[in-house]
């Protein structure tokens, strides 16, 4: 790369590649990383990691050569995931809001690590390391893509959906995997910090609920105020079963009272949820889910307050409560302090999501 501070490795597997960013990088030698992932995507790689545990400095056109990358890899029908990224540049993602556009895996407990500069063999472990990592969470986001295709289903094939969601329990506890946009995280957010709600109660009783007039049902009253800012009025809830155990729930809301009282509504939801179920099941996510809640809340009375500030989170950045999450455990990485303070934090400068 010349004169300039930062150094571009590349290691590659089949469909895979590993490339890691090292030194700094701004308006001189950023676009290289373009033409990198350009070169890449010409060969037989489609999927690419980006290792950034080793970059020292990344400035606002570093941030647009990945984002063009990521769109240059999706485009060729790929995926990209950036790992080992330093708790400032994931402060820059999540100020700049690209943290909703540039998918990244960052496990806590590998922040602040910086690999040995000893040449081939380490190089040789940390590549394997990477590319089972990347492998990892790729895998995920094919879950969300699968998702995401249920969720549009629902819009296109029921009339009256205007908003849709996934829901996938992790013991016991709800987290949304995908959303349709602010209405449906809105009001699972406002579920979720209540306790009670229909997608909550379809995950318990695995069965079908369905609200025809949403602000109206005394079990749901709660969920009234964020029903009429968000212009919604009825909702249907399905159980998401998985081998017999329910493992979330599918969740439709309506723009009009009683949108899903016909049976065909009905039968669609059960459809869909049972095609979530079958994504799930292709995924690695179930295997992982216990250690996302671990991860996501410290303890059964805080967990209410670490879902709040992620509701919270989510509605400021546009993004599902797992991103959120992971915006929650970095700040409280950077700030030493515990999730539930980090989350009261958030709550006291952003507010809880509306009820």
């Amino acid at each position: 790369m010349g004169e300039a501070s930062g150094v571009i490795e590349i290691s590659s597997a089949g469909r895979l590649a590993v490339v890691r960013l090292s030194g700094e990088f701004d308006l001189a030698n950023s676009p290289e990383i373009g033409q990198v992932v350009a070169d890449l995507l010409g060969g037989e790689v489609s999927d690419i990691a980006v290792d950034m545990s080793a970059t020292t400095f990344i400035d606002a056109a570093c941030l647009g050569a990945l984002v063009a990358a990521h769109r240059a890899v999706e485009r060729a029908a790929g995926r990209m995931v950036l790992v080992g990224l330093s708790a400032a540049a994931l402060r820059l993602l999540a100020v700049s809001g690209l943290s909703q556009l540039l998918p990244v895996f960052d496990p806590p407990a590998a922040r602040g690590r910086r690999p040995s500069p000893e040449p081939a063999a380490a190089e040789a472990d940390l590549a394997a390391h990477l590319s089972r990592l990347a492998e990892a969470v790729l895998t995920e986001r094919t879950l969300t893509g699968d998702l995401e295709r249920v969720l549009a289903s629902a819009i296109t094939t029921i009339d009256g959906c205007v908003a849709a969601s996934t829901a996938v329990l992790a013991q016991g506890r709800p987290r949304t995997a995908t959303t349709t946009g602010r209405i449906a995280i809105a009001i699972d957010a406002a579920q979720y910090e209540a306790g009670r709600g229909p997608c909550l109660t379809a995950a318990r009783s695995a069965r079908r609920v369905r609200v025809d007039v949403l602000g109206d049902d005394a079990h749901f009253e709660h969920l009234r105020p964020v029903a009429s800012a968000s212009g919604v009025a009825s909702s249907l809830s399905a159980p998401v079963l998985l081998g017999g155990r329910v493992i979330g729930s599918l969740n439709l809301y309506g723009g009009a009272p009683g949108a899903f009282d016909d049976e065909g509504s009905e039968a669609t939801a059960d459809v869909l949820a049972a095609q979530a179920a079958l994504a799930v099941e292709r995924s690695a996510f179930h295997h992982r889910a216990g250690r996302l809640t671990e991860l996501g809340a410290e303890g059964a009375g805080d967990g209410d307050e670490v879902e709040a500030a992620q509701g919270a989170l989510a509605a400021l950045h546009s993004c599902t409560l797992d991103q959120a999450a992971l915006l929650l455990q970095g700040a409280a990485s950077d700030a030493g302090e515990r999730l539930v303070d980090a989350a009261r934090r958030v709550v006291s400068r952003l507010g809880a999501p509306p009820r």
